[in-house]
């Protein structure tokens, strides 16, 4: 981690008068990725979200690190944010399509339909795997992992399991197991998080549909 924060933050002095803003929004996502990696994630947020819009060929990587980020915060509503900014996103193939179903998954885990999220999640794996992205599938795979083990059944936990063990297998080949450590150590505030929420959800479906009706007594 240190060594490409080192590189990058090469590259990015070399870059720093150039005022294309391409360049300024690689530079600023790249210094996201930095931050996440070190567990900043609020900053990583902020400097995610900073880059949204500024092109529209950079801003689908500015919406899948504003939201990963607000995923592991965990926070809902920087979340919604930084998905909105899809709309910004006018390319279109696989790769979109893959980020859309991550971003979409975890829309539905902050509104609590962890079932509908996980299903979702695992769509969204199916994609990664197909493009053969090695990072972005360990990042969905964990994502997929933590909405499972929040669901708190023992088929959804042996799926967290299945899908975490395939994500450290993944950083192992790529070097980065530390990465997969961080993910794991943030994973409770996040289930303890999306379980809330699914909670507030069910109380307040029960809220809207009044107590039962009575039997009319008979005269």
């Amino acid at each position: 981690e240190e060594a490409a924060a080192e590189l990058m933050g090469k590259a990015f002095a070399a870059a720093a008068d150039i005022a294309e803003p391409q360049i300024i929004q690689n530079r600023k996502i790249g210094n996201a990725l930095i931050l996440a990696a070190a567990g900043r994630l609020r900053e990583a947020y902020e400097e995610g979200t900073s880059a949204l819009g500024m092109t529209s060929s950079g801003s689908l990587e500015a919406v899948e690190v504003a939201t990963r980020t607000a995923f592991w915060l965990p926070d809902g509503a920087r979340y919604g944010a930084a998905a909105a900014g899809f709309a910004m996103v006018k390319d279109h193939g696989r790769v979109v399509d893959a980020s859309k179903a991550e971003v979409e998954a975890g829309q539905l885990a902050f509104s609590g339909q962890l079932a509908e999220a996980a299903a979702a999640y695992a769509d969204a794996v199916r994609r990664r795997r197909e493009l053969d992205t090695p990072l972005d599938l360990v990042l969905t795979l964990m994502g997929y992992a933590t909405v499972s083990r929040a669901r708190q059944t023992e088929s959804a936990a042996a799926e967290a399991e299945t899908a975490e063990s395939e994500a450290r297998e993944i950083l192992d080949r790529l070097g980065a197991r530390q990465l997969g450590d961080r993910f794991l150590a943030w994973q409770p505030a996040v289930v303890e998080a999306l379980v809330a929420v699914a909670a507030g959800s069910s109380d307040r479906e029960h809220a809207t549909a009044g107590p039962p009706e009575r039997e009319a007594k008979r005269s």
